[in-house]
């Protein structure tokens, strides 16, 4: 199997395993997909979103803008980058991605 291929599949799993509240087994997940492809910013998205879940926010922000370095278009990775900014009170911050994501 291609590496792409097996990439979007653990991506896939990743994604049944968070919908079944299985977040430690989903960020395992997306994060060998990451390991096959590290370009695919929903990979590092979902990861982000998966770390959230856990309350991981400071690695939950960081695989956000990982993401948004690689698709500065990616709706959903800003919105997991100001959730994160948020819960970890760094509003100056939030303020300014929001103003920087709004001009795109």
């Amino acid at each position: 199997m291609m590496e792409g291929q097996q990439a979007l599949e653990l991506k896939e799993r990743g994604n049944a395993a968070y919908k079944q509240s299985l977040f430690e087994e989903s960020i395992s997940l997306f994060s060998e997909a990451i390991k096959l492809d590290d370009q695919n910013s929903t990979f590092f998205c979902n990861r982000s979103m998966a770390l959230a879940a856990l309350g991981r926010w400071t690695d939950s922000l960081k695989d956000a803008k990982i993401a948004i370095k690689l698709n500065p278009l990616y709706v959903k990775a800003h919105c997991r980058l100001l959730k994160a900014c948020i819960e970890l009170n760094h509003m100056k911050e939030a303020k300014i991605m929001f103003m920087v994501s709004n001009k795109k």
